[in-house]
């Protein structure tokens, strides 16, 4: 069983417009480019996790700076394939917690 720490926003309006006219709710977590996918990955961006509750608290302080709200998520799978769709934060990462990143 893998564990990881997922950053996922505090409110967003795609989650509560899916609830509304679907009736379904799926989470959404930060990926490479600054914006939110859903788990498990199933497109080229990959999602971003960490692997200590105190490492993702941190990346969220550091996001607080750039205006952006978030919560922690721990996420718990087995498929080992999982992984590959995903990154270990790093410093390289640090601008995801920025925003929406144009310049890829």
């Amino acid at each position: 069983m893998f564990k990881v720490y997922m950053l996922s926003p505090t409110n967003h309006e795609s989650i509560k417009i899916e609830q509304k006219n679907m009736g379904r709710s799926l989470g959404r977590y930060l990926n490479t480019t600054g914006r939110w996918s859903v788990f498990p990955p199933k497109n080229e961006q990959k999602l971003i996790y960490w692997n200590s509750l105190e490492d993702a608290l941190s990346a969220i302080n550091k996001a607080k700076h750039f205006g952006r709200k978030m919560d922690v998520s721990l996420i718990c799978f087995s498929n080992e394939k999982i992984l590959e769709k995903m990154c270990l934060f790093n410093e390289d990462y640090l601008t995801c917690l920025k925003g929406y990143i144009t310049n890829k």
